[in-house]
Formats: structure tokens, C-alpha cells, sequence
């Protein structure tokens, strides 16, 4: 066993041997003392380890009480809600372990239950077991994504802010509901919130109500986007796929919250328009035809072609929207059939081009 830990800074004790990395000129990548410095005081409070530790950290390890440890040798063990390493500490040896690392007791708790949250929110394995730890296992769910309206574009703040509102969010919704679980993951905050009612649609519905509150609550400041409902636990990442995908939305609008499906349609055309970015074929084609005559011609053909797809082919409708004459306005529509071939007789063809015109912003 290692000799007794000292104090270094912010609360952190470190055993020799990371006082030892902290005073190696040239590190390795993979140094012990790297990976502290990265994970930073407000996660590690104690670090000890074996007597005979491996030169470099070869990966990290989270140990779960409740799972047999067998780490590859020079992993570094995180211990979470590990009270007494000592006996941890001996297995860690017998696998050549390279360090053990502690969550301080009175932050244990919350640190785990932050970890099953992501593990319920990721999926994969341990994910169900993860939402039965929380006893969120047996009922329908639903997940909420919440970030600051003043987005911070530096990373670490971006971190710092979301930590900050994930427990302003938690205690906003432990008023009505006390097993939501929440955490925070690349800047945003996170709440799975079980959904109890016979009715659990409309129970989201009132959730977000209660959401509508706290976005605009001058301590928060957030935007808020809420997923479908989740009738298992595996159908989790996908609830949280929809948030996210509403926080994007909600960042170019006037909206602090939505969900997923108050905005299914500008999500459908933000996934076109993704797909557009690396396809020629949808980025080209009659619009871009009628968007070159225009900026040679100076002309409002593009124009034109939205304005009359947005009235249904009305042309009194069409003209009053351009202020033009109905007869000018039909002069343009041969213009455009001219120019980009295209059959706006054609019902296809009208919902083709349209949808390009919204996916390009026309």
C-alpha cells in the first residue's frame, strides 16, 4: 500500500505518486498527472495508490459497487460512493491498477445518480439497469434539454453554465414531480422526467407549462426543448435526440420552449437542409437556376416562385402579395417555366421545389 495522502490544493490529497508526476518535466500523454489536471479538483478528492504503480495510465475506469471490478493493468479506477478504499485499494493492486480515485462522501450521491442519468440518457448497456437503480425502469419518460439563452461559446464556461441550471431545473421540477433525474453533459442540462398519469402525453403537455416558467425566470434564462415520450428505458436516447434537436431550433426563434412536435416541421426541413450542405443535387437544380437570372437580370423570379407556391397557385393572391398586376405576375410564371423547365402544373414538382426553397431560405 502507499504511504498516507497530503493535502495538495482546493481540497485535493494526493498520494507520491502523483506528486511525483506533477514534478516530471515532460509528461506523457497519458500521465496520471494529465489526467488529474483534466478531470480538475471539483471531481477528485482523494487519489491513492499501490505500491508498485505502472509508469503511464493506460485507461479509465469507473467502479461500480455493484459489478465485479477486473480493470486492465494501469487503469485508473474512479470510486464513486466508495467509503473505505482500503479494500478496493487490495483488488486494484492485484491488477496492477495505477491509481484509485474517491469522490469526497457528501458529494458521492449526487455524483453517482449524475452518472446513471447519463448512462440512461446514452443507452446502451447498463441502461436499463442504470433507470431501475433510479426507479425510473417501470413508467413511461420523457426527456427535457435546457441550455442559457446567452449561449457561451468557450467550452469551460459552457460546462459551468450548464451545471449552474441543471440544479436550478431540478429544483424547479422537484415541486411537482420528485424522482426527475437530472445531469448535466457538453454544455447542456439534462432532466428525465417520469411521466405517472394514465394519460402520459398530456402529462408532458403540463410539464412544459411548468417549463414556460422557468425559462423565463430571471435566474435562469434558458431555452428549453422536450422530447417524445420514451415507453422504456431504451427508447430514452432517442426522447433526448428530439430535445436536443429542439434546442437547435429554439436558438434561431422567439421561443424559450417547445416540444418536439410544436416543431416537427422546421425540423424536418433543418434535416433536409443538413443533407442539402453535402449534396450537389439538392443544392442546385431550378432554384439555383432562377437564383442566377435573378442577380443577372435583377429580376424577382425566386420571389415570385415562393410567393406563388405560399398562395396555392392563386394568382389574384399572388399578385396582391408582389404588388404587382395579375398580368405581370403571369409574364413572370412563363419566365420561370422558360428559365428553370420547370412544370408548375405538376403537383410533385410544386412540392419539390418548394420544399428546396424553404431548405435554401427562399
Amino acid at each position: 500500500m502507499c504511504p498516507a495522502a497530503e493535502p495538495l490544493v482546493d481540497g485535493v490529497e494526493v498520494g507520491p505518486l502523483v506528486r511525483q508526476y506533477r514534478r516530471m518535466n515532460a509528461r506523457p500523454g497519458a500521465s496520471l498527472a494529465r489526467i488529474l489536471e483534466d478531470l480538475g479538483s471539483t471531481v477528485l478528492d482523494v487519489a491513492v495508490c499501490p505500491d508498485q504503480p505502472p509508469s503511464e495510465v493506460t485507461t479509465v475506469a469507473v467502479h461500480d459497487p455493484d459489478e465485479h471490478l477486473k480493470p486492465p493493468a494501469g487503469a485508473l479506477v474512479l470510486g464513486v460512493g466508495v467509503a473505505d478504499p482500503g479494500d478496493l485499494l487490495l483488488q486494484l493492486g492485484r491488477h496492477a491498477a495505477s491509481a484509485l480515485v474517491v469522490r469526497a462522501a457528501e458529494n458521492a450521491g449526487k455524483w453517482r445518480r449524475s452518472e446513471l442519468v447519463r448512462r440512461v440518457l446514452t443507452g446502451g448497456s447498463g441502461a436499463e439497469l442504470a433507470a431501475r437503480r433510479m426507479e425510473l425502469a417501470e413508467v413511461p419518460l420523457c426527456v427535457v434539454a435546457a441550455e442559457p439563452s446567452d449561449r457561451h461559446e468557450d467550452g469551460a464556461e459552457r460546462e459551468l453554465a450548464a451545471e449552474r441550471l441543471c440544479e436550478l431545473l431540478s429544483l424547479h421540477l422537484a415541486v411537482r414531480q420528485s424522482k426527475v433525474a437530472t445531469a448535466s453533459a457538453l454544455g447542456t442540462a439534462y432532466a428525465i422526467l417520469p411521466l405517472t398519469t394514465a394519460d402520459p402525453d398530456a402529462e408532458s403537455r403540463n410539464a412544459l407549462g411548468l417549463l414556460q416558467g422557468f425559462a423565463t425566470r430571471r435566474d435562469a434564462g434558458a431555452v428549453v426543448g422536450m422530447g417524445r415520450v420514451a415507453w422504456s428505458p431504451g427508447e430514452v436516447p432517442r426522447s433526448r435526440a428530439d430535445a436536443d434537436a429542439v434546442l437547435d431550433v429554439l436558438r434561431s426563434g422567439d421561443r424559450r420552449t417547445a416540444r418536439v412536435d410544436e416543431v416537427w416541421e422546421r425540423l424536418f426541413l433543418a434535416r433536409l437542409r443538413d443533407l442539402a450542405v453535402g449534396d450537389e443535387e439538392l443544392r442546385d437544380g431550378p432554384v439555383q437556376a432562377l437564383t442566377s437570372y435573378d442577380a443577372d437580370h435583377h429580376s424577382q423570379l425566386v420571389a415570385t416562385l415562393s410567393a406563388y407556391l405560399d398562395a396555392f397557385g392563386d394568382v389574384a393572391r399572388t399578385a396582391q402579395a408582389m404588388h404587382v398586376h395579375p398580368n405581370t405576375l403571369r409574364y413572370r410564371l412563363r419566365r420561370i417555366t422558360e428559365v428553370s423547365g420547370l412544370d408548375l402544373s405538376n403537383p410533385d414538382v410544386r412540392l419539390a421545389v418548394g420544399l428546396q426553397l424553404r431548405v435554401q431560405g427562399g
